[in-house]
């Protein structure tokens, strides 16, 4: 089996800064693992990393599509297993890095997601609930009632995959969750969770958020708006969503501001629902604020060179 590394955790520990650093150590190619980074104009307020911040590190999966554009989790799994395979052919470590549970887990657990077949008028019905917010609150209890599982782990936020898994239970007439069968991964895996004090990780995200309205998230929302109308599920992402309720005169900025901090830290807790610190799948390692924690790096670093170095199978 070949070795791949999954670097994973909660939003704005240090995922991105960290891989890169050991891909740097590793000669190693990263390929993103997180839902919003795949998406073309939302730059600033996924996180995504610049040119500057790449520092040479060639990246796989980022801007792939339009953000109206539909991109599944079986079409990452696929996409994610061609850039996996483009990069062991020229004898380098993928590195999968992000905090995305279902792209994550379809690669640790080899998931076999069936692909039902469109129905049209179905998928209008709850794509039109989506547009109203008593339509998205009916959304979420239909979800709830029909898989009580997915909607636990979903992102509330997420319309798109909110509609996907309403769809999926109705056609099937059983769970979301209760779909997909697990064959096991065709990759010999070590999976890396990064954690971080919780005070210590809501301030940093706090911070971010900050950075990205310094950096020009507004400007880059209201770019968006130009392209897709209010109701769009584009801004349905944490972020985008604030910030066009305050351009629409729904809200004061101050106010947009702190929901984009109370919907950060309440995703953190979501995320710890996929990557649990119980999961004994998931080696962790604990970072400090600073993004190029060297000392916890380099013991990373060598964690992953025993296991890439190692004959037998190591942890997956």
């Amino acid at each position: 089996m070949e070795k791949i590394v999954i670097i994973t955790g909660p939003t704005g520990v240090g995922k991105s800064a960290t891989a890169i650093e050991l891909a740097k150590m590793l000669n190693g190619e990263l390929v993103n693992a997180d839902s919003r980074q795949v998406y073309q104009y939302m730059d600033i307020g996924t996180a995504k990393p610049t040119e500057e911040e790449m520092l040479g590190v060639p990246h796989h999966l980022l801007s792939l599509i339009k953000p109206h554009q539909v991109f599944s989790v079986a079409m990452y799994q696929q996409s994610a297993k061609k850039a996996i395979a483009d990069i062991l052919s020229r004898h380098n470590v993928p590195i999968i890095v992000g905090g995305s549970g279902q792209y994550i887990w379809s690669l640790v657990e080899g998931w076999n997601i069936p692909e039902a077949s469109p129905d049209g008028k179905l998928r209008g019905l709850l794509e039109k609930l989506a547009k109203t917010t008593e339509g998205r609150a009916e959304l979420l209890k239909q979800l709830q009632e029909l898989d009580a599982v997915t909607y636990e782990r979903i992102d509330k936020s997420n319309m798109r995959r909110i509609v996907r898994a309403i769809e999926a239970c109705k056609q099937q007439s059983i769970p979301f969750s209760k779909q997909r069968s697990k064959s096991g991964s065709n990759y010999d895996i070590l999976l890396i969770g990064l954690t971080m004090e919780r005070s210590l990780l809501y301030q940093k995200v706090d911070e971010r958020v900050d950075n990205m309205l310094k950096n020009g998230l507004l400007q880059e929302t209201q770019y968006l708006l130009q392209m897709y109308p209010h109701k769009h599920s584009v801004f349905a992402t944490i972020g985008y969503k604030q910030l066009s309720a305050y351009i629409n005169n729904q809200s004061s900025l101050q106010e947009a501001v702190q929901r984009i901090k109370f919907e950060t830290h309440r995703y953190i807790r979501q995320q710890y629902t996929w990557f649990k610190p119980s999961d004994e799948r998931i080696n962790w390692f604990t970072l400090h604020k600073d993004n190029r924690d060297q000392k916890t790096i380099v013991i990373i670093k060598e964690f992953i060179e025993s296991f890439l170095n190692s004959r037998t199978k190591g942890v997956s």
